[in-house]
This record gives C-alpha cells, sequence and structure tokens, in this order.
C-alpha cells in the first residue's frame, strides 16, 4: 500500500454522517475531533519531521469513521509544495482538493482504496454559528474547536 496525503482544510458536518473505510485502506487523524491543525505541523508530517507525531485516530478496514468533507485550501499551497520538495518523493502521494464544494472522505476512500491515507486538515465540527449579545453588541461565540497542533 502506497501512503497518501490528503490536503486541504477539514470540517465534519453532522448531517454527513459516518463512512466505512474499504478492504484494504486505512485512514489516520493527526487531531482529535472537533480540533484545528496548524500548517507548520501539516508540512512537518509530510516531511517526517513531525515532533513525536502518532497519530490520534487510526482506523483500518470495515471501520466506521466520520465522513469529514475536505476544503481547497489555496493559501497554503506554496507551503505544501515546499514540503513535498523537501521531503523528495518520500512523504508519499499528495492529494489537494480543488473542488470548492468540498470532497468527502467516502469519496476520497473510494478513488484512494488500498492505500494508507493520512488526513492532513482539521478536524473542525461544522456547526452553524452562534451569535450572541454582549453588552448590547452582538458577538460570535468561540470555543468548540481549538487549536490542537
Amino acid at each position: 500500500m502506497a501512503n497518501v496525503f490528503v490536503f486541504g482544510h477539514g470540517e465534519w458536518k453532522p448531517s454527513d454522517g459516518y463512512t466505512v473505510v474499504p478492504a484494504g485502506t486505512s485512514v489516520k487523524f493527526y487531531t482529535e475531533g472537533n480540533k484545528l491543525m496548524s500548517v507548520a505541523f501539516a508540512t512537518q508530517l509530510m516531511t517526517g519531521q513531525a515532533p513525536a507525531a502518532r497519530s490520534d485516530m487510526e482506523a483500518g478496514a470495515f471501520r466506521s469513521v466520520q465522513n469529514m468533507r475536505l476544503y481547497p485550501a489555496p493559501e497554503f499551497h506554496s507551503d505544501v509544495q515546499q514540503a513535498v520538495q523537501q521531503a523528495g518523493g518520500a512523504a508519499g502521494d499528495i492529494r489537494i482538493v480543488s473542488d470548492a464544494g468540498g470532497v468527502t472522505l467516502q469519496a476520497l476512500l473510494e478513488d484512494l482504496k488500498g492505500n494508507d491515507i493520512t488526513w492532513i486538515a482539521c478536524r473542525a465540527l461544522g456547526l452553524k454559528e452562534v451569535n450572541t449579545k454582549i453588552g448590547g453588541a452582538a458577538q460570535r461565540i468561540g470555543g468548540m474547536n481549538v487549536m490542537q497542533r
């Protein structure tokens, strides 16, 4: 099996549900659910320089996983290209998403079955934003998705 990195902005919407990893395939996540991944850590993973990088979740064949959605991250393409050049092909195949509507993990697993897939993206929880009034002014309330690495 080849190692394939899928890179972009990642999110899970509860309406996308779950999917099952196909036979002969695995998927690794390096962030927990509802956590964000920095581009610095992402490029370290691709070049094999991530300090003590252990996956937070690995799912083999026939395991159920969140049907994450991967969106384009064009603002980080130069960082990814540099990481690929630095790795000199040792990292494996890099897939960069270009579909503005996002691609589900289910579709990626079908396209890449038979490979070890590494999710190089956040695992943000995609809920509707909540606005509230604090002191008479509307403000966004954060705290659900936090930086992990």
